[in-house]
């Protein structure tokens, strides 16, 4: 079984010269899904509790893109900006997925640990997709997840050995937050009670400024780690999540030539070993 220690181990050698082209990918994809939620956000009355799940599977296409183009960096092939949007030819089936998914999660979010769990086992079955994007619904979900059950204790550990960091810090925020609000509520407890105009109030907020100033330098160091954690992680998930995704065989007809490695995608021209183009996901007769 390929293992998180793995996984790490190659994106820590290979992470070099990819990080600062990750990072943007992910800043567009952000941005433009956030452009499509907004849009769609003038039909949220229509849809109401179910708008979110409705949103997401919308822009599932998108975020298969993005994951498109992390494949295609893994493999040391060149991305494109059309890439982030070249899936949402397969938009029925990636809206079906996309929806089914996310109302699971959805309904997983209400225990907050297992929406995560969810998140992350959704990661690794648009990954399959990318792989597998000529099978039926019903045949990719079966086969989606068998994956699961190989791939799921490991990529728990994976997700959350990058994630730790940020974790922590919002942890230790919310802790040296709460303790010093406190602080500053006593110390001035008596200042509260005998308020008799606005410039009185102005020592009391005084005392708070460390609070402000403890917030900024929260928000600054979580950029940060953003920056830093985000590209390996989604390498880290190109890497693990591509292992287990493999192309599905199917039986070969008879008298039918196999399939010789290192042909190229008559589509998109991409060099491909098997069955399907991880750049555009075309099925290789």
């Amino acid at each position: 079984m390929f293992s998180c220690k793995e996984t790490r181990k190659y994106v820590k050698e290979n992470i070099r010269g990819k990080a600062g082209t990750i990072f943007g990918y992910a800043v567009l994809f952000f941005i433009f899904r956030g452009l499509i939620n907004g849009f769609l956000s003038q039909f949220d009355g229509l849809f109401g509790f179910l708008f979110p799940v409705l949103a997401a599977a919308a822009t599932t296409p998108i975020q298969v893109g993005l994951f498109r183009i992390v494949t295609n960096i893994l493999n040391g092939k060149k991305p494109s900006f059309g890439m982030l949007f070249e899936d949402y030819k397969y938009f029925v089936n990636l809206f079906v997925i996309g929806l089914v998914c996310n109302l699971v999660i959805q309904a997983g979010y209400r225990i907050y640990i297992v929406g995560i769990l969810l998140d992350y086992i959704y990661i690794g079955i648009l990954y399959f997709f990318i792989y597998n994007s000529n099978l039926s619904l019903g045949d990719f979900f079966n086969k989606a997840f068998e994956k699961v059950k190989d791939y799921f204790s490991e990529c728990v550990i994976l997700e959350l050995s990058y994630a730790w960091p940020m974790i922590l810090t919002v942890i230790v925020y919310v802790i040296l937050f709460v303790t010093m609000a406190i602080a500053a509520a006593a110390t001035n407890i008596d200042k509260f009670t005998n308020l008799e105009n606005v410039e009185s109030l102005i020592p009391i907020l005084t005392s708070f400024i460390p609070l402000v100033i403890l917030t900024i330098v929260f928000f600054i160091v979580l950029i940060v780690l953003v920056v830093i954690i985000a590209p390996r992680q989604l390498l880290a998930e190109a890497k693990f999540y591509s292992v287990f995704a493999t192309t599905i065989s199917e039986p070969k007809k008879q008298n039918q030539p196999s399939q010789t490695t290192g042909s190229f995608c008559p589509n998109c021209g991409s060099k491909v070993d098997g069955q399907f183009c991880s750049n555009c996901g075309n099925k290789i007769n």
